[in-house]
């Protein structure tokens, strides 16, 4: 199987997992599907986020996002021109719309200080989702200035872990770690 093939046939394999992660039972109901494993609680929603963050980390060059920073909030529209990475998008906001929802703590080792901050704050942000032709447009306001200077930061996490994938997310890890013992 040619590299490009495998590469198109492994993202479509990722994008049904996290579909049916997302729409299984077991997640439903708070139970989980995954194991234990780098932090992630078995009886969180956030355990179905990561396999689609990784993806898109592993395919940050095929997303092209833009945020708009309102008096209130942000927009943000997040687009590929590969569908599969369309589908895993949608995903994505749509499961973290669930978490934003129940104001539900990401709990993997990955979320930024500023996610964890926000999501805490869920119950005072408006979330606006509207699917693009491409991808998803999503407006987040509040009327608390502490979430809206959080939705913003978070924004500018979101925009840089598409520029630069995988290294941004690593960097942004070591760095809340701190330098190694010497």
């Amino acid at each position: 199987m040619r590299h490009g093939t495998f590469m198109k046939f492994r993202h479509a394999i990722v994008a049904v997992t996290a579909s049916l992660m997302l729409t299984s039972p077991a997640m439903v109901y708070g139970q989980g599907m995954m194991g234990r494993g780098a932090g992630m609680r078995r009886d969180t929603v956030a355990a179905a986020v990561m396999p689609g963050v990784h993806a898109l980390m592993m395919n940050h060059e095929k997303l092209r996002r833009t945020v708009t920073t309102l008096p209130n909030g942000v927009r943000t529209l997040t687009e590929s021109d590969d569908s599969v990475m369309v589908v895993q998008l949608r995903h994505h906001v749509a499961t973290t719309g669930v978490l934003v929802e129940k104001s539900q703590d990401l709990d993997v080792p990955p979320a930024s200080p500023t996610l964890r901050r926000l999501l805490q704050r869920g119950a005072s942000i408006t979330r606006i989702v509207e699917h693009t032709a491409k991808g998803v447009a999503v407006t987040e306001t509040s009327t608390d200035s502490v979430t809206v200077s959080l939705l913003q930061a978070h924004a500018a996490e979101v925009t840089e872990l598409v520029t630069r994938g995988m290294a941004a997310m690593h960097e942004n890890m070591m760095r809340r770690r701190g330098p190694p013992p010497p």
